[in-house]
């Protein structure tokens, strides 16, 4: 047995059934220094820059559109950026490691392809299963060696595949926003023909949101958009998909896998569900008719807010975009500059940069205080990070993911096999927060 990635040993390892194989070779991650991690950082982002002016191109034409380069930008998001990631880390390996004279391997049929409505399921599924992984490497031989190999049929049973709750049901309906409106009136003095500063998808805390509505008079508050928890259908629109997926004459080995890829990968909300989508946010936007400036941190990882703001920005609404909760910027592989070119302002957790005019040294108004009485029962708190089975990013920043976790766990092991145990005894271990990876693959 062949092991191209080397995540499959280990659950076999943790399952206990390597004893059911009398020899296994398993392959070395590809990417093992700094350089090789800038190498293929850049390779993203030379595609990145290639790729997001065919496809505005291309959905321009399939939804008789004539909106700017910037606008699909800001639509498609970083999210696109990740698609390109996670397909470029399987392409990867399968070109230095299969071989079709050698290998004899199984792959699925296209009838079981999973479409994704969103890059929220097309990131569980394709960065963040074991389906998704399947459904890349068979599209990459279907590609380059169609007929050769035999094919199975199969159910994606992952997000998608849950019953909305009848919370996210309600959610859907008209009397739920208008409820919303009446809450957020009532709780803050908002109201949505007067505001001029919009919050949307920023984590402020309760009590920061009341302070700037009151110093604002109420130009600062809340914005009430609609939540896109189920879409008309699920139905493929063929033809749009195969214009979508056609190749130009100049492309690549990965340039053509990467177009055969979004005949059944693009998210149905930039296809199927466009119209349906785009009309619902523009008659929100229009119920804010003093709108000036939006925040928003979450739109790097939220379809729905991406492709708002990018309609706000259109009318001349400008979005200030207050950093996320973490630092990017200082690791190799940075795509901060992504997120900086594509914000009107970025407000940074403190830090400055003079080659970017859209930054504005600032901070967070994210409740990071927690107020309680209790006595401290321990000197030191070691805080874990989630072991992923991929990185998002080709970048530092994901240190702890992929072909880093080994060197993680060695440290780990290390650090406290040569803790003396009076110090055991004083720290406590604060793993990452269940519900915040329930979506994420992890070791």
């Amino acid at each position: 047995k062949f092991i191209a990635d080397p995540y499959v040993y280990h659950v076999l390892e943790r399952n206990d059934d390597i004893k059911n194989y009398d020899e296994i070779e398993v392959a070395d991650y590809l990417r093992n220094t700094k350089n090789d991690l800038i190498e293929d950082d850049d390779f993203v982002n030379l595609k990145y820059d290639k790729y997001i002016k065919i496809l505005a191109s291309q959905l321009n034409h399939i939804h008789n559109r004539n909106y700017k380069l910037a606008y699909w930008k800001k639509s498609l998001s970083m999210a696109f950026i990740r698609y390109i990631t996670a397909f470029y880390n399987t392409f990867k390996i399968c070109e230095t490691y299969f071989n079709p004279e050698t290998h004899i391997c199984n792959i699925l049929s296209k009838d079981s392809y999973f479409t994704p409505k969103d890059f929220e399921e097309h990131r569980v599924c394709f960065q963040n299963s074991d389906f998704g992984q399947e459904q890349i490497f068979s599209i990459y031989l279907n590609l380059f060696f169609s007929e050769k190999f035999s094919q199975l049929e199969m159910n994606y049973f992952g997000e998608n595949a849950k019953k909305l709750t009848w919370s996210k049901k309600i959610r859907n309906y008209k009397i739920f926003e208008i409820a919303k409106n009446v809450y957020y009136r009532i709780k803050y003095g908002s109201s949505a023909s007067k505001l001029e500063i919009g919050i949307l998808g920023s984590y402020f805390s309760d009590e920061n949101i009341k302070l700037l509505a009151n110093k604002s008079k109420n130009k600062i508050g809340l914005l009430n958009f609609p939540e896109f928890n189920s879409l008309p259908s699920r139905e493929l629109n063929q033809k749009d998909r195969k214009y979508l997926s056609q190749f130009e004459a100049d492309f690549d080995r990965f340039d053509k896998f990467f177009f055969a890829s979004l005949e059944y990968c693009m998210p149905m909300v930039f296809v199927e569900h466009y119209d349906y989508v785009e009309f619902k946010l523009q008659k929100k936007i229009e119920g804010y008719p003093k709108l000036k400036f939006v925040t928003c941190e979450n739109w790097i990882s939220n379809t729905y807010n991406s492709i708002a703001l990018g309609l706000m920005q259109q009318k001349g609404i400008k979005h200030i975009n207050n950093e996320h909760n973490c630092y990017f910027h200082p690791f190799a592989g940075s795509f901060v500059h992504h997120v900086i070119d594509m914000s009107d302002v970025y407000a940074t957790l403190g830090w400055g940069d003079n080659s970017y005019p859209q930054i504005v040294m600032s901070g967070s108004l994210f409740p990071f205080e927690v107020n309680k009485s209790n006595d401290k029962k321990c000197k030191i708190l070691f805080v874990a990070g989630a072991l992923g089975v991929r990185s998002a990013h080709f970048s530092g920043a994901w240190g702890y993911c992929e072909e880093n976790v080994p060197k993680s766990i060695k440290f780990n092991k290390s650090f406290f096999e040569n803790l003396q145990n009076s110090t055991l005894g004083e720290i406590l271990y604060r793993g990452y927060p269940v519900d915040r990876i329930r979506h994420l693959q992890l070791y």
